[in-house]
């Protein structure tokens, strides 16, 4: 599993991550160019800028938004079976 696997797992699962756990979690040290290449594969990913709330630093959280298109697959997938009864 390379560090876009990795990154984009950790996507899905949560919605959201950090360059402090990519680093922490994953030993990731370049996370925005895997976040470039996972865009430049097609997947919605947001930058919100943030400040820490004790220290004040600007920080980058990267959000991952699925495609609306999986989610009608997903959808009519559930419906599939009970159309091929009819």
């Amino acid at each position: 599993m390379n560090q876009n696997d990795i990154i984009l797992n950790h996507l899905k699962r949560t919605g959201r991550i950090t360059q402090r756990q990519a680093i922490m979690d994953y030993s990731v040290q370049s996370l925005t160019k895997r976040i470039s290449e996972l865009r430049d594969f097609g997947h919605n990913i947001v930058t919100i800028i943030k400040n820490h709330p004790v220290t004040k630093q600007r920080y980058a959280e990267f959000n991952y938004h699925p495609p609306v298109a999986s989610r009608q697959v997903r959808r009519n997938a559930r419906l599939t079976p009970h159309l091929a009864l009819a």
